[in-house]
């Protein structure tokens, strides 16, 4: 991600969401967490620049499987994130750090 973390990335990351919305494309992670938001850019993935659809190749096909099923049980009323339950964490397996 580079020396600056996420603090420096998540302004290109909110421009890129920017432009395809004045595109008139709307982005797949446009709903999301922020969180969720910053752990998916943060770990390489992106958006189609032409579509807005998340493009991550391979590596988190599992991961945005997982996110996009709970999202859409979450907008049917079928979940409710809670502090230590959330939809990043359901989709990464792992339970929220402590502390």
């Amino acid at each position: 991600m580079g020396s600056g973390g996420y603090a420096t990335n998540k302004a290109k990351w909110e421009r890129m969401e920017c432009d395809l919305i004045a595109k008139g494309k709307v982005p797949e992670t446009l709903d999301w967490l922020e969180r969720t938001k910053e752990w998916y850019y943060g770990h390489g993935g992106g958006l189609d620049p032409e579509t807005g659809k998340v493009d991550c190749g391979e590596k988190l096909d599992e991961e945005i499987a997982r996110l996009k099923f709970i999202i859409n049980a979450r907008e049917r009323g079928l979940f409710r994130p809670n502090r230590e339950k959330d939809e990043l964490t359901y989709a990464i397996g792992t339970a929220e750090h402590g502390g």
